[in-house]
């Protein structure tokens, strides 16, 4: 499977170095191999998403191993949980490709995509990881096909419950981190002169 048009979504072909629909909207690839599938009318800024140096520091706390844990054990849920039919997994909101390139690793016969509304991060991971589709896109207008994922995981990352129901497969599967009340506390302690804990959040498919 491929992309969808953020603009009629239909789906997009790859020709030579770009991804055109049937009515001949047309999306360049860039030299690192990304494609930016964010139209100017959906940003809410000039430059949406994580600047380069929040990408960098981001990127030397993840390479730290803080948050090897959490990835190993999804990945882990994701072997066990996908079959030999399965084709397709999205990370939404994935920066620079920590947990991304983790996922393609484990799964090598999967097409994994990586998607965030930062052009900084994704330009960031499509250069470090090209075994994974890496899209500049906005995580509530997804731009991929009904039933198309067969596992879509999102870890700190704002999307519309009803995209995550059209896009995963029935009986895909959707895997959601969010933080806790503690969450970082002691480096929002170093930051902030008064910390908040995080509200309680749920939500149902």
């Amino acid at each position: 499977m491929s992309f969808s048009c953020p603009l009629c979504h239909q789906p997009l072909l790859r020709e030579k170095n770009s991804y055109i629909c049937p009515q001949r909207h047309q999306f360049d690839m860039a030299k690192e191999g990304y494609v930016n599938l964010l139209p100017v009318q959906h940003k809410r800024s000039r430059d949406p998403g994580d600047s380069a140096e929040m990408m960098q520091a981001r990127r030397a706390f993840l390479d730290a191993g803080h948050y090897q844990p959490l990835r190993d054990a999804i990945v882990a849920q994701l072997r066990e949980w996908l079959d030999e039919k399965a084709t397709a997994v999205l990370d939404i909101g994935c920066g620079e490709g920590y947990y991304t390139h983790a996922f393609a690793d484990a799964l090598p016969e999967i097409t994994t995509f990586g998607l965030d509304v930062s052009k900084v991060a994704i330009k960031a991971a499509a250069k470090r990881y090209p075994q994974v589709t890496f899209c500049v896109a906005s995580s509530h207008r997804l731009p991929f096909s009904d039933t198309s994922m067969d596992a879509i995981i999102r870890i700190y990352a704002p999307c519309k419950a009803e995209e995550l129901v059209r896009v995963v497969k029935p009986g895909g599967w959707v895997i959601t981190a969010t933080p806790g009340p503690r969450h970082l506390m002691e480096l929002k302690g170093l930051i902030y002169n008064e910390v908040h804990l995080h509200a309680p959040h749920a939500e149902q498919l």
